[in-house]
């Protein structure tokens, strides 16, 4: 029960850990200077947006700059069809990127907390069953690696059979109101990041999270398959001891039998009387 208990923490210390390599992913994603310049430079938004390709560049990493909390707004001033004009001037577009920064911001403190949070998990599975904690660890990591595959595997094909269904799904449960519903016939914002941009960034995101992910996964069958030679290798070794002390015990018993009682036997008791002066 107790090594039961133990597998159990290790699997949800597994589980959250995986949320907090996918968050962390996505965080050197969004991140990489130069993926934005190779979505924008394979995209070509920007000829029918009236903008230059940096201008395009630049106004993401001020989105990106505005959720990390590196700036304080999400005001940039770009040139289109060759007048300078505010990038982002509807009020719909400022309020949505505050629920985002929210969010964002929001996720990052709870992967902070939650990667603690599972290495204490690990340490108390590990603490509960010390004898066998690294085949504990290894267990707990396979099974949770198993319902993240699961449920990866359930959302990843949603995404890739409709991801614009995928996508409002997303929206619908992370925001509570309507303000991600942008006009694109207005709104600067919605033409620069379209579906395509999210879901070359969830592409990303997810390929890094594996990579992690994986080689993880093959250390911990590594373990668990090294445990278990060692453990048939100890038990082979423990029955051919109990075999030898068997021969042994076998052979020794015949040549104590034949040893001949070489004792003295006691003299008989005289019944004559003792002599009296």
């Amino acid at each position: 029960m107790r090594k039961r208990f133990a597998i159990m923490l290790s699997t949800l210390a597994t589980i959250l850990l995986v949320l907090c390599i996918l968050f962390t992913a996505l965080q050197l994603t969004i991140n990489n200077r130069t993926f934005l310049e190779y979505e924008y430079g394979r995209l070509s938004l920007a000829h029918d947006m009236g903008m230059n390709n940096l201008d395009l560049i630049e106004s993401c990493q001020r989105l990106i700059d505005y959720m990390e909390g590196r700036v304080d707004s999400i005001d940039i001033t770009v040139t289109v069809n060759g007048e300078s004009v505010l990038m982002f001037d509807q009020e719909q577009e400022v309020s949505h990127m505050r629920d985002v920064r929210l969010l964002y911001q929001t996720c990052r403190s709870m992967r902070d907390f939650g990667v603690l949070l599972a290495l204490v998990l690990y340490l108390l599975s590990a603490v509960l069953h010390m004898r066998t904690a690294m085949h504990t660890l290894a267990a707990g990591y396979t099974y949770g690696a198993f319902v993240v595959a699961l449920f990866a595997g359930f959302i990843g094909t949603w995404a890739a059979l409709d991801f614009s269904s995928f996508w409002t799904f997303f929206h619908q449960m992370l925001f509570w109101n309507e303000d991600w519903l942008f006009d694109a016939s207005t709104s600067r914002m919605i033409n620069m990041l379209p579906e395509r941009f999210f879901s070359d960034v969830i592409v990303r995101m997810v390929a890094l999270a594996g990579a992690v992910f994986l080689l993880l996964l093959a250390a911990s069958i590594a373990a668990l398959v090294s445990i278990r030679k060692k453990r048939r290798l100890a038990r082979a070794r423990a029955i051919a001891a109990r075999r030898k002390a068997r021969a042994e015990a076998q052979t020794a018993a015949p040549t104590e039998s034949a040893v001949p009682d070489t004792a003295a036997p006691a003299p008989p008791a005289s019944d004559a009387p003792e002599a009296r002066p």
